[in-house]
């Protein structure tokens, strides 16, 4: 079920006003009563301190008028004994007082304070509470005990009253005993809760009215806002907001108008670029499809006399001419030619199908180390017979990219470099990561390349050292096809030169970006 921003923020306050009262109550209920029981001793303490000083520096009657008026001021009753005789009682009950005094002198008498005290004293439970009730039963409940004076509340049966007492030791070793009436602060708690309750319902309402009021006013804006976005999203770039409001909302409606004439713009802009890459897509079209045609009819033109040529040699060779030596001869170089074209012939054709081929890279994460461990394998015999050191450190590294693709890649990066290797002759296949990427490089000793040999080296047919090159059998087209399929990928390749030789290297993603 959905639910209004107004709704909401209504629900909201209610439920914020209802958890302040409940807090209220709980509160109230729980810590009121000792609170008003609290500042009653605190009361009492500070009346002590201001008896004690009068009885050490006043005499007379001027005595007794402040005795009565701090009565009076704190609703407290007094009496003050000298010598088992009352010297000043300030009460409307006077015996009732007195006996209150002896009771409590009676029970220090006796020992009632010396019973064990759980608070001072290692004694089991059993033994504190029976102390405990004994001293209730007497004297009422123990609040503090202070070094000359205690604090007690106390239970009056005959005007089913609650009191606080504090009785003790003036200065002059006069018994003295205060008492102040203790409000029912259980009933009054529940009225107060009565009331809060009252109150906080009331609140609640008014409060409800009054945020959904508001609220209304508040969302009318976002309301408007967010028809003028559903417009936009259906491309009707017409909706504008027209409110002049200077806050959020304000600036909100204004970048929303930016937004929709910015789109209005662009998508014109694309629809033009979009009409433009289509014409463009159709030309590209025609003219690859005579570039495949033109490689496809060239390859199959020369695929056939390649077949002829070998065949002829294949025949020479088991003895069609009387001449053994100069057959071996001619045969040899008819199948090194024809060997060489046939290479030619299946290498334009997979530069031509990485070209202009329709087949994505296949991206997929591989270990390449050992695809280049695989590679080296086959330069075995090679290593061996030439003297060749050849350096690399094998660590797991994996890469993303279309393994058979990089495969040809380096396969084509490791044939350069055994060809060319010279002076040390030393390769090494470098793996170096940086920043998510992962460098790939082969390098060899031997002879530096020319600032235009580097910038021409990945054009089809392009040949540094054409004796050399025909030499092994190389075509010119082995790093055009790396170029190829780099692109394919996205991916940069080059290559630089180093103080002793050559490096061609590769990049590809380490982390999938």
């Amino acid at each position: 079920m959905k639910i209004s921003l107004r709704a909401r923020y209504t629900l909201i306050l209610a439920l914020l006003l209802g958890s302040v009262i409940a807090a209220l109550v709980f509160v109230n209920s729980r810590y009121l009563g000792r609170f008003y029981l609290a500042e009653k001793q605190k009361t009492m303490e500070e009346v002590y301190a201001r008896l004690d000083q009068l009885v050490r520096s006043e005499v007379g009657d001027r005595k007794r008028e402040e005795l009565i008026r701090i009565s009076e001021t704190y609703n407290i009753s007094l009496v003050i004994m000298q010598d088992d005789e009352p010297a000043l009682i300030i009460s409307r009950e006077p015996e009732r007082l007195r006996d209150r005094l002896a009771k409590y002198v009676y029970g220090s008498i006796v020992g009632l304070d010396l019973l064990p005290d759980p608070e001072k004293e290692n004694v089991s439970y059993e033994e504190a509470e029976a102390a405990e009730k004994l001293r209730r039963m007497i004297i009422g409940d123990r609040i503090a005990q202070r070094e000359r004076y205690r604090v007690y509340k106390a239970y009056d049966p005959s005007s089913n009253s609650y009191y606080l007492e504090l009785w003790g030791y003036l200065s002059n070793n006069y018994i003295f005993l205060m008492q102040t009436p203790l409000m029912e602060i259980t009933e009054n708690v529940k009225i107060s809760n009565q009331f809060y309750l009252c109150v906080g319902l009331a609140a609640i309402f008014v409060g409800a009215v009054l945020m959904y009021v508001t609220a209304g006013r508040l969302t009318f804006p976002i309301r408007r806002l967010s028809g003028i976005a559903e417009r936009v999203s259906r491309l009707d770039f017409t909706a504008r907001y027209e409110g002049r409001d200077s806050d959020e909302i304000g600036r909100l409606g204004n970048s929303m108008n930016r937004m929709s004439e910015q789109l209005e713009k662009t998508i014109s802009e694309l629809k033009t670029a979009n009409l433009e890459l289509k014409q463009d897509l159709e030309r590209r079209s025609r003219m690859d499809e005579m570039r495949n045609e033109f490689i496809a009819g060239v390859s199959h033109e020369l695929k056939t006399p390649i077949s002829l040529i070998q065949g002829y040699a294949e025949g020479l060779k088991e003895g069609v001419s009387q001449d053994p030596e100069s057959m071996a001869f001619y045969c040899e170089v008819i199948l090194d030619e024809a060997g060489r074209m046939n290479r030619m012939v299946r290498k334009l054709l997979t530069l031509n199908q990485i070209e202009f081929g329709g087949e994505a890279p296949v991206i997929a994460r591989f270990e390449v180390t050992a695809l280049i461990g695989g590679l080296l394998q086959g330069y075995q015999r090679v290593v061996e017979q030439n003297g060749i050191r050849v350096v690399f450190e094998k660590t797991d590294t994996y890469v993303w990219g279309d393994e058979f693709m990089i495969e040809e890649v380096l396969g084509n990066y490791l044939s350069n470099a055994f060809h060319y290797v010279k002076d040390e002759k030393r390769i090494e296949i470098r793996i170096e990561r940086r920043e998510g990427q992962v460098r790939i490089s082969v390098f060899n000793t031997g002879d530096l390349l020319s600032e235009e040999a580097r910038k021409q080296v990945w054009q089809k047919f392009y040949k540094v050292d054409k004796a050399r090159s025909r030499e092994y059998g190389g075509n010119g087209i082995g790093l055009s096809i790396v170029k190829a399929i780099m692109d394919k990928h996205g991916k940069p390749c080059g290559v630089r030169n180093e103080e002793d030789g050559v490096a061609f290297w590769i990049e590809l993603d380490g982390e999938l970006n």
